[in-house]
């Protein structure tokens, strides 16, 4: 319905408003660039709620694929500039940054969420995994530093 409605209103100024807007109306275009960053995210939302039966396969897969692309296209761009060791360090450095920065604001929001009491931390079996790695590639990377002698 809301959709609907809005749809109607959109179209409408489309057919009736035929010059650009003024400099008197930028309230309304910031108050239109929130609403559209408003409905995105509810879309998205949505769109991953209804999605919500295939997330072992969506986050293992596309969702996966996803997250990585720009991850991809800075290092690309990095290595045919001629730093491929920046662009290697990128591969891992990235994802590493990501999880810790990622999960290490999260707990710490939480946290002072709770603050006068301790915050019981629940570990999940992807957290513990993702760590784990995490500290497995780590351990792989710091012999092949001092091997190559950076």
């Amino acid at each position: 319905m809301v959709l609907f409605a809005s749809s109607s209103l959109a179209v409408l100024h489309f057919v009736i408003e035929k010059e650009p807007p003024k400099t008197e109306h930028v309230p309304v275009l910031l108050i239109a660039f929130v609403m559209s960053v408003f409905w995105i995210s509810t879309i998205a939302g949505e769109l991953l709620n209804c999605l919500e039966a295939l997330a072992a396969l969506l986050g293992l897969t596309v969702l996966a694929w996803g997250n990585s692309v720009g991850d991809l296209v800075a290092d690309v761009a990095v290595a045919k500039a001629g730093q491929p060791a920046m662009a290697m360090a990128g591969c891992f450095a990235g994802p590493m940054f990501n999880m810790l920065v990622g999960l290490g604001t999260a707990l710490v929001i939480q946290t002072s969420n709770v603050y006068p009491n301790a915050y019981e931390l629940h570990f999940h079996v992807g957290i513990v995994t993702a760590f784990f790695f995490l500290l497995l590639r780590g351990m792989q990377l710091l012999p092949l530093g001092y091997l190559l002698g950076n």
